[in-house]
């Protein structure tokens, strides 16, 4: 009889022994259950997408229109969030699918390649033990994913998706386990896309090579297929901003970066705050740890990933900003080590549960159970929202649809009563909600380049800041007045219908400034929702 290889130790002996494939049949199809689940849930919510995702379909969209960059749509951020934003816009047009719909199936399609290439990498090593760590750790990934729709697509968790099948090749490298050529490159392609969509995503994920280093004692594995295929893709990403428009360089890195690295500290919040953000999910890190530090001497997969997850978060402690969605690689990070370390467990059970067939099949079918039992509630819901009727029918859309009346932005249900599917609409705000996702919603035309007005309240205050020189103070006028050109340039060209300006931030700073009676004098006051006040063009 045939103990199950789980660790280290085990795998480099089996090297090329049989795969069991029932267990791992078993564990497939948990794995098809939550992610069919997710994919029911967003079927049922076609019009449910948040800020930040909506704001880059958004861009995407312009961007395949013709636009460009910084000088067409006003964006703080580099631009590759919006290259990798234009598939499910495509797709969404292509099928005719809402943008929310179409994102959330190519945010699965995501986790699907890498899903397929980590499992493939493994399954080609030859190695069981490293097959079943690689199955435990998809489906940790795909676990989580489910469990996500604040955060579900941020770039963030494209990140930890797009990084997830290099961190598994990587790991079969450093155990010295045969490598497929092609399967490596792919991987490494996926690794350097996400690690290029932020400046801080080098330190995580470069966290795990510094532990598997100090383990092995060699720097051999460092140059390989895929860190070779993950450093080209990030060079070239880099050569290409040479061939961009000289308008949209001089734009992002003349106008907008100078904003933001003096604002930077406008979005910080307290130490305190950031390392208290969610308990539970701190206390999962925290158990994490302990189990990967119990475990390191069976697995050399658990302190690599523990490493990766526990960067990810100091990054975002030390930051200091309010967004909990840059925990996302931490959060994952800690479900996909809860699944490998209960997989590592395992050994510990008495023997005769580790033999034949039997104990992994129970396994398996336990994983099901598990996986059904977490869909059942989300499944149910959507099914009584469609049953008692709780929904909302949105006739103006190319494509009319129904969807629960809780997914529609208050913002919408105005814009879809008081304008055509023609007419542009303008949101001054301190962030992307609402705007993002009343321009999904409602598939209305932005009336401005600047899709939201976060820059306003950053300059205010950098105006204000008494430890500003006088001469910083007189560029940061200059360009607060430059962002009042372009919004009376663009009202005076694209009249749009409906104007929403935020109450709380944003309306005093236009007041001041006499905005009101230069660039809105056609417009009256429809009404106040939220923390928005309407203004409806009489011409």
């Amino acid at each position: 009889m045939q103990t199950i290889p789980v660790d280290d130790e085990m795998m480099i002996e089996d090297v090329r022994t049989s795969h069991d494939l029932l267990p791992l049949a078993l564990c497939l199809v948990a794995v098809i259950i939550l992610a069919g689940s997710s994919i029911f849930f967003w079927y049922c919510h076609p019009l449910l997408i948040f800020c930040d995702q909506g704001l880059y379909m958004h861009m995407a969209q312009l961007l395949l229109q013709g636009k460009v960059p910084y000088v067409d749509m006003f964006e703080i951020n580099p631009p590759l969030a919006i290259y990798l934003h234009t598939p499910p816009v495509l797709a969404a047009s292509f099928f005719h699918l809402t943008q929310p719909f179409a994102f959330a199936l190519y945010i699965w399609t995501l986790i699907l390649i890498s899903s397929l290439v980590g499992g493939l990498a493994a399954w080609r090593s030859g190695s069981r033990g490293a097959l079943y760590v690689s199955m435990a750790a998809i489906l940790g990934m795909v676990f989580f994913s489910r469990g996500q729709t604040l955060d579900f697509g941020q770039r963030d968790h494209i990140f930890a998706i797009l990084y997830f099948p290099f961190f598994l090749v990587r790991y079969l490298r450093w155990q010295g386990l045969k490598n497929n050529r092609a399967l490596g490159i792919i991987a490494g392609i996926l690794g350097g896309i996400g690690i290029a969509l932020k400046h801080y995503f080098v330190p995580v994920a470069l966290a795990a090579e510094v532990v598997w280093v100090i383990d092995k004692k060699s720097l051999r594995p460092l140059l390989s297929t895929e860190t070779v295929a993950a450093s080209l893709t990030l060079l070239l990403y880099g050569v290409h901003f040479v061939f961009l428009p000289k308008g949209e360089l001089q734009t992002f890195f003349g106008f907008i970066v100078p904003i933001y690295q003096a604002g930077y500290s406008y979005y910080m919040t307290s130490l305190s705050y950031n390392v208290f953000w969610s308990r539970p999910d701190l206390y999962l890190m925290a158990a994490t740890t302990i189990g990967a530090l119990a475990l390191a001497r069976r697995s050399s997969f658990v302190l690599p990933l523990q490493a990766f997850s526990l960067m990810s978060a100091a990054i975002f402690v030390l930051a200091g900003q309010v967004w909990t969605c840059h925990t996302m690689s931490t959060r994952m990070a800690s479900d996909i080590a809860l699944c490998v370390q209960a997989l590592l467990c395992a050994r510990f059970l008495p023997a005769f549960t580790r033999r034949g067939r039997l104990g992994p099949t129970i396994l398996g079918l336990a994983l099901i159970a598990f996986a059904v039992y977490h869909v059942k509630d989300p499944v149910e819901s959507a099914m009584r929202e469609h049953e008692n009727g709780d929904l909302f029918w949105v006739k103006s859309l190319k494509h009319s649809v129904i969807t629960p009346k809780d997914d529609i932005e208050a913002c919408s249900k105005i814009v879809l009563n008081y304008t055509q599917p023609d007419d542009s609409i303008l949101f001054i705000s301190s962030a992307m909600a609402p705007g993002y996702p009343v321009f999904q919603q409602c598939e209305r035309k932005p009336a401005s380049r600047l899709l939201h007005g976060m820059v306003l309240p950053i300059l205010s205050s950098l105006i204000e800041d008494p430890d500003q020189s006088e001469s910083r103070k007189g560029l940061f006028q200059s360009r607060l007045r430059q962002i009042f050109d372009w919004y009376e340039d663009d009202i005076a060209a694209n009249k749009p219908k409906i104007i929403f300006v935020q109450i709380r931030f944003i309306y005093d700073l236009l007041r001041e400034r006499g905005f009101f009676e230069r660039q809105m004098a056609g417009y009256k006051v429809l009404k106040d929702e939220g923390d928005y006040r309407v203004y409806l063009r009489e011409q």
